[in-house]
């Protein structure tokens, strides 16, 4: 009990000794590259770099977005593992409680060729010595560390609990003696506790909570994606508040930055202008909406317009010249 009291007294001297170790990381130009950006600028010039122990949430419905906006920081992420001579991190890490890492990868890969990944998931694509050759290029240039279920493995899927996904990065930091660069962990209500529980609004709390201390714990920033409710499909125009995230109440709480995301073609006609947009917007199949819910140090509140091509899960600023032009 006196260690606990112990660990939650700050004195004055020691708030005076904490004030100046976070001035000198906040001023060492080493560890503002550790701070990851979203690579769109228009983003950027709101949005703070998330830093290691932050904890971001990316809330949208089914098919919003969720995971190709996750997967984006989670590229831009390796990118600015890759480019650094010395490596003090692991490169970034992305857990999937959905999807199987085979169906993240295709997705990788259509982004980077770039082709529509309906002609991978297909058989339909004609340069499959392209496919091979990117996917080296990407885990060779670009190394991601995946944790989730694979096709290779049949029968029953492996628990995916926020205790075995803190054991799993145990592992790799007793392994290679660094925490990873960045952990994306996708999807919130997908995850479960070890511990039983029938109340699965609290559960879902708990494990939000055990998000944030897993990045205070690992020193590196958490993005944990979250479904919304239904009823947001009842709003004009339709983007996800803090009141519509599904079974999570403490979300505004906890959370350090939270991003919600709208496409306006799963909800409007193409060319129909879209209701309650002050700028009169048009919805085409490419537009996509961030709104900048909250974030701790800054501006809150904020939304914008992006472009997003499904077919290669590809994000850009909406005056993006060349949504074909390859990667490489």
């Amino acid at each position: 009990m006196d260690d606990i009291i112990d660990g939650l007294i700050v004195t004055p001297a020691k708030a005076k000794a904490l004030g100046h170790r976070y001035v000198e990381e906040l001023s060492n130009p080493k560890n503002k590259k550790r701070g990851i950006s979203s690579g769109i600028r228009s983003l950027d010039t709101v949005m703070n770099p998330l830093l290691p122990g932050q904890l971001m949430v990316v809330m949208a419905r089914p098919g919003g977005g969720k995971t190709s906006l996750m997967m984006h920081f989670v590229r831009e992420s390796a990118k600015a593992w890759s480019s650094r001579d010395k490596k003090e991190t692991i490169p970034p890490i992305a857990v999937s409680a959905e999807m199987a890492i085979e169906e993240i990868i295709l997705r990788d890969i259509s982004h980077h060729l770039p082709v529509d990944s309906n002609e991978l998931s297909r058989g339909t694509y004609g340069d499959w010595d392209m496919a091979h050759k990117i996917v080296d290029k990407m885990y060779d240039e670009f190394p991601v560390i995946y944790i989730g279920h694979t096709l290779e493995k049949t029968g029953r899927r492996p628990r995916m609990s926020i205790e075995n996904i803190w054991k799993s990065l145990a592992a790799l930091r007793e392994k290679y003696q660094m925490s990873p660069e960045l952990v994306s962990i996708d999807y919130v209500q997908r995850l479960k506790l070890d511990k039983i529980s029938r109340d699965r609004r609290g559960e879902v709390s708990e494990i939000t909570e055990m998000c944030k201390d897993l990045a205070l714990e690992y020193a590196t920033p958490v993005i944990l994606g979250s479904q919304v409710g239904r009823q947001v499909e009842d709003r004009k125009p339709p983007i996800p508040t803090l009141q519509d995230a599904k079974e999570t109440a403490n979300l505004e709480e906890t959370a350090d930055v939270i991003l919600s995301l709208m496409r306006p073609s799963k909800y409007y006609q193409v060319g129909e202008k879209i209701p309650g947009t002050k700028d009169g917007m048009m919805c085409t199949e490419e537009l996509f909406y961030i709104n900048l819910i909250k974030q701790r140090q800054g501006v809150g509140d904020k939304g914008f317009w992006c472009h997003f091509d499904m077919a290669i899960s590809r994000l850009s600023d909406l005056e993006f010249v060349d949504m074909n032009e390859s990667m490489y």
